[in-house]
């Protein structure tokens, strides 16, 4: 799959820069930072949510893009709904 959807492949290349399958919470922070240049509040908010949904393994190692995704994906949920 990533290999047939170029875009998507790149977008993933900005949070796993080395390529080894795993995100980690400064890999997801140092894309909101540099590549999104998210204010520093939403960049709070959607760090700490992903932090605290990833749970201890999150925060010390890398997870799974798969895993990372989700947890993103279902972040991103509850962010919305309580944002103007």
């Amino acid at each position: 799959m990533l290999q047939s959807d170029g875009p998507f492949q790149e977008t993933l290349a900005e949070f796993d820069p080395d390529g080894d399958g795993r995100i980690s919470c400064w890999e997801f922070e140092r894309v909101l930072v540099e590549e999104l240049q998210l204010p520093v509040d939403q960049r709070e908010i959607l760090v700490n949510l992903i932090r605290q949904r990833l749970g201890n393994k999150g925060r010390k190692e890398p997870v799974p893009t798969e895993a990372f995704l989700t947890t993103l994906r279902s972040g991103y949920r509850i962010y919305s709904l309580h944002t103007p």
